[in-house]
This record gives structure tokens, C-alpha cells and sequence, in this order.
């Protein structure tokens, strides 16, 4: 609790400095401009997505609301939509080349501010839902019985419930502060100056980030703040080291609220998915006619299904890429948590000195990364290192320099990083569930902690594992801000090629790849769940 406090007063120092930092932006057009655009993005989206999350969450995990449970999964599901294709949805429908202003004209209602805080919101719902639901499935059901008796539903819910569950409110906020602040995907589409978004720019010009677009004090002043919010949110979501057994939690009751309540969560899921969806499907199969001095607009099935069924087929190389790539990332960040999350059940001492990694990996936005790898890979080989490829291939060989331009083993690398708190957050939780009777039977056999992990651990889970490997699949399919800048020539992912169309408009060929992409995510999302579901009935 005391760190947890310190780290709760020290990011709250650091907010009210980039307050200040920020009103001296709006006197002089200066560097710490940059600090303000990021904060004012992060705060805008917070107020919109912590509410509209936390109220989700309660209800589809807390409540008798009806169909809760396809609810919940409704929320979750655009968590495996990555931000590039939320983005082109939206524009699709709501941008400068959408249908909206097509048909009904006037002015482009998303752009600039109002659609990045638009698009991020709704994004970042999802993980909102998904983190306060978490908590508030961890409030001690005797407690909330015992209020029960004494006061109504919504007095006990934000009394005991939302008070209980309040760390994990704050680990949603954090998250989405994180989140947003090292993105560039929507900013760089509606032209915002942010932190993330002028370290792209930098970078994809072939400038190393200098004075003239970072100046080194707001930079320090954020990216410290940054910084503590991920050491912060990393030990929010610290798993414990043991779990309790899992109690019958009290199911609030809504009576004569719930069908209305309903109603509202179910609003909520559309404009989530269903009109973003819409918007490309409509993008996709729309038809423009010239009939005499007129262009008249239909929307047709028929072209929809034509150039989602060309997709593929069209887009092969980028998806090919986008797959392989991902996989093999996902593979090697999966490894990487099952090795430390294991290590950490083993000395729990040893999580003091992983969470701040953890939180600093979630803060560090994807083009950082990426200089980071650029710096280690686009340099010539040091002495050592060339005279032992002079010994292996008997010749002088730059091998640095070759994996940075001809193979994808820096881009791999850089998914690597960024993916693996997150899948590594999965794993952790997964481990500290695993039950202890089998394995302190096997250590007093004599069995060692890699017989203890292959033959009891692995086994525990596997379910959990190959959902953590999906979950870390998906990130890298979607990533765009490290994947843009370590890509070498000749090679392109599906988000790059996306991205790069997006600058020019969302046409219908822009929409069929978007609705290929989705579609994919979702069927590999369901096979997964089937099998999963089909290994604990056989369990």
C-alpha cells in the first residue's frame, strides 16, 4: 500500500507539471506545445471512455442485466481490432470521404481533435470493460452481503463495490493514459502534434529525433511522466502470488431499470462494432453512376462481395507478411513470459525488479522502440562481433547492417518489446493460479523447476498459454508504430499498406482490406474459443 500510494503522489506531481507545462504552451509556440496536445488527448479520452467503461462494466459483470453474458463479449471483442482499422472505419463513414458527408454534405464531422478523442475513446472502452471488470469480480462477496442487508443496490455499489475495485478504476485510467500517449496511428491521420506522432515523423523523414522537434525539457517532463504512469499501472495489475478460491459473487438487481439499461448497454455495443463495421461495408459496396449530368450512388451486395472475396487475393503479399511476422513475434514473446512469469513464481522477490520493466515497456511508445533497435542494428559490426563472422563465413561480412535491411528479425524484435507486458501481465496472472499441492509434491521428489514447469505448469494451462499466444498474435498483426519504421525495402504489412492508403481517402478498395482484416481476426478469435471451450469439456 505505501508504494502504491507513492506512486499515486507522484503521478499526480507529475500531472499538475505538465498542467503547467501545458499553459505555458498556450502563451508561447514552443516545443511545449507538444506536451500539451499529448496531455489534453489523454485527459479528453479519458473522461470519455472511463465512465461509459466503468458503467459496462458493473452491469454485464455484476448485475442481472439480461443476455450479460453475450453482452460482455460484444464489449471485448474490438479489443482484437487493431487501432488502424477502427480509425478507417470511422473515416469511412464520418470522415472527409465518407458516406455522411456524401449524402448529406456540410462539414466533415470527424476530423481533427474531435475525431482523435472520438476514435480513442472507443477503443479504449473495451480495455476499460475489461480491467474494472476484473476488479470488480475481486470485491469480497461477505461484504457486499453484509451492505446489502443494510443499504439499496446503487448506495452498496458505489460505497463498497466501485470503492473496492477503485485500484483497479485507476489501473483503466492509467492504461488508457498509456495507451494514447504512445500512439501515433489516428494522430498522424488527423494531424496532431503529439509526442509519439513527432517521434514517427522524425524518424520516417530519416532524422534522428533533435532540438528542432523535441526539446529536451517537455520531452524529459513527459516522457518521465509517461514513464512513472507505466510503472503505476504495472503494479495496479500486479497479480498476487497465490489466488484465493472463487466465491459466489452477489448479483446486484436492477428491477424496473433493467430493460432500459439494456437498451443503453446495447447502444453502446453498436456504436462500438456495428457502425463502424457498417460504414466499411457500405464504403465497400458503393456505386457511382453517371446518368446524364448526375452521379447517382447505390449501394450494391454484389461489388461488396466481389472485392472482399478479391481481397486476398490482392493483398497477398502484405497479409502473407502481416502473418509470418506476427507469428513468429508471438512465439518468441510468449516464450519470453513463460520463462519470466515462471522465474517470479519461483523467487517472488524478483517481481520488485520486473513490474518497473513491465511498466516502462507499457509507457514506451512504438517508434522509441524502434530507435531503439535502429540504433542497435543500423550501425557497422563492432571488432568483435566482425571477427567472429570473419571466422565463421571465412570472409568479411556486415552482418548488423544485413539483418537490418534484408531480413524482418528487427521488425520481430521491436513486436517483441512491445508486446510482451502485455502478454507477459496474461502469463503472470496464469501462473498465479496454477496449483500449488502438485508442484511442492514434485520439488520434494527431487524434481527440478524445469521439470516442475514442462511436466506440471505447461499442462495447468494450456488453454491460458494458447490464448496469450492469440492475444499476443493479434498485437502484432495490429501494430503499426514500430512495425512502419523497421520494415525493410520491399516488404509490407497489412497495417503499413492500410495506413499508407488511409492518407489518400477510405475508397472501396481501402474498406474490402479493412472488413478482410476483420473478418480474419474474428474467425481466429472464435476457432480459438472453440477449441478452448472443447478442452475443458474434455477436461
Amino acid at each position: 500500500m505505501k508504494i502504491a500510494r507513492l506512486l499515486l503522489w507522484l503521478w499526480l506531481v507529475g500531472l499538475v507539471a505538465l498542467a503547467i507545462v501545458g499553459l505555458a504552451g498556450w502563451v508561447e509556440d514552443s516545443a511545449f506545445a507538444l506536451v500539451r496536445a499529448t496531455a489534453l488527448l489523454c485527459l479528453a479520452t479519458a473522461m470519455f471512455a472511463l465512465p461509459v467503461g466503468t458503467a459496462v462494466a458493473w452491469l454485464v459483470s455484476r448485475t442481472d442485466l439480461p443476455g450479460r453474458t453475450t453482452l460482455a463479449q460484444w464489449m471485448i471483442w474490438p479489443l482484437f481490432i487493431p487501432l488502424y482499422l477502427q480509425a478507417a472505419a470511422w473515416r469511412a463513414g464520418f470522415g472527409s470521404e465518407g458516406w455522411y458527408r456524401r449524402l448529406l454534405g456540410g462539414a466533415v464531422w470527424l476530423d481533427g481533435w474531435l475525431g482523435a478523442i472520438w476514435i480513442h475513446g472507443w477503443a479504449a472502452v473495451p480495455w476499460v470493460v475489461l480491467i474494472v471488470g476484473v476488479g470488480l469480480r475481486t470485491v469480497e462477496a461477505d461484504l457486499e452481503r453484509a451492505a446489502l442487508l443494510e443499504a439499496g443496490t446503487g448506495l452498496v455499489m458505489f460505497r463498497v463495490t466501485l470503492r473496492r475495485a477503485a485500484g483497479f478504476v485507476g489501473a483503466a485510467a492509467l492504461w488508457v493514459v498509456v495507451s494514447v500517449a504512445g500512439e501515433m496511428t489516428v494522430t498522424d491521420l488527423f494531424r496532431i502534434r503529439t509526442y509519439a506522432e513527432v517521434l514517427y515523423t522524425d524518424l520516417a523523414m530519416g532524422e534522428l529525433p533533435t532540438s528542432a522537434s523535441l526539446k529536451s525539457l517537455p520531452a524529459l517532463i513527459l516522457g518521465g511522466w509517461m514513464m512513472l504512469s507505466g510503472v503505476a499501472l504495472g503494479y495496479q495489475l500486479l497479480p498476487a502470488t497465490h489466488s484465493d478460491p472463487e466465491q459466489r459473487r452477489a448479483m446486484f438487481r436492477l428491477d424496473r431499470w433493467r430493460w432500459a439499461l439494456v437498451a443503453g448497454v446495447l447502444a453502446v455495443a453498436l456504436l462500438m462494432v456495428a457502425v463502424p463495421v457498417g460504414n466499411l461495408c457500405y464504403k465497400a459496396g458503393l456505386v457511382v453512376e453517371q446518368v446524364g449530368d448526375q452521379r447517382l450512388r447505390h449501394w450494391s451486395a454484389t461489388r461488396a462481395s466481389l472485392l472482399l472475396i478479391e481481397a486476398p487475393v490482392r493483398s497477398f503479399r502484405p497479409l502473407a507478411w502481416s502473418l509470418v511476422i506476427a507469428a513468429v513475434s508471438a512465439t518468441m514473446t510468449l516464450l519470453t513470459a513463460l520463462g519470466v512469469a515462471w522465474l517470479v513464481r519461483e523467487r517472488p522477490r524478483l517481481s520488485l525488479l520486473i513490474w518497473p520493466v513491465v511498466g516502462a515497456l507499457l509507457a514506451m511508445p512504438g517508434p522509441l522502440i524502434a530507435l531503439a533497435w535502429i540504433w542497435v542494428f543500423n550501425r557497422e559490426d563492432p571488432p568483435l562481433l566482425a571477427a567472429c563472422v570473419r571466422g565463421v563465413f571465412g570472409r568479411d561480412f556486415q552482418l548488423l547492417p544485413f539483418l537490418y535491411d534484408r531480413t524482418v528479425l528487427v521488425v520481430c524484435l521491436g513486436l517483441w518489446l512491445r508486446t510482451l507486458p502485455v502478454v507477459l501481465l496474461v502469463v503472470w496472472y496464469a501462473m498465479a493460479m496454477l496449483r500449488p499441492a502438485p508442484l511442492e509434491a514434485a520439488a520434494t521428489e527431487g524434481a527440478g523447476t524445469m521439470v516442475r514447469l514442462w511436466r506440471i505448469a505447461l499442462p495447468q494451462h494450456k488453454e491460458t498459454w494458447a490464448a496469450a499466444w492469440l492475444i499476443g498474435v493479434v498485437l502484432c498483426y495490429g501494430d503499426l508504430s514500430t512495425t512502419i519504421l523497421l520494415l525493410p525495402p520491399g516488404i509490407t504489412t497489412m497495417s503499413v499498406h492500410i495506413f499508407n492508403l488511409l492518407h489518400y481517402g477510405v475508397d472501396d478498395l481501402v474498406a474490402a482490406d479493412c472488413l478482410l482484416s476483420i473478418a480474419g481476426l474474428l474467425i481466429a478469435g472464435l476457432l480459438v474459443r472453440r477449441w478452448i471451450a472443447r478442452r475443458r469439456h474434455a477436461g
